[in-house]
């Protein structure tokens, strides 16, 4: 059998993964089953729920709309935009103050619409 287990770094440690490898159904004697060297934890691939967006801001600074806002500082968020509430557009993604969890986007084609509702969104 083949085992990888993650613990957490707490003075307790924590089991936070658990997978064994075995083929129960393999019964031919050369069956030498699995093994594992190493692991290696890929970050990426255990999300962690999103922080909410918080602190949205809109400023219309002459023909350009500017939003603000702090969000998770691991995830790729992006505006859309809507003349009527419910067909949506993506505009653009945000952009993040290099690794603060405050974004910001600017918006030049606003001054062009009488309405634009905005809306943030990640992927």
């Amino acid at each position: 059998m083949a085992r990888i287990i993650e613990y957490t770094h707490d003075p307790v440690p924590q089991v936070v993964f658990d997978l064994s490898f075995f083929d129960y159904d393999d019964t031919s004697p050369s069956y030498l089953g699995y093994a594992v060297y190493r692991a290696l934890r890929i970050p990426d691939l255990y999300s962690h729920p999103a922080n909410p967006v918080t602190d949205i801001v809109v400023i219309e600074e002459g023909a350009t709309t500017y939003l603000e806002f702090s969000a998770d500082p691991v995830q790729t968020y992006f505006v859309q935009t809507s003349t009527d509430l419910i067909n949506w557009t993506t505009i653009g993604p945000a952009v993040q103050e290099e690794g603060t969890g405050d974004y910001e986007y600017y918006d030049f084609n606003a001054s062009q619409f009488t309405d634009r509702y905005y809306r943030v969104v990640t992927q």
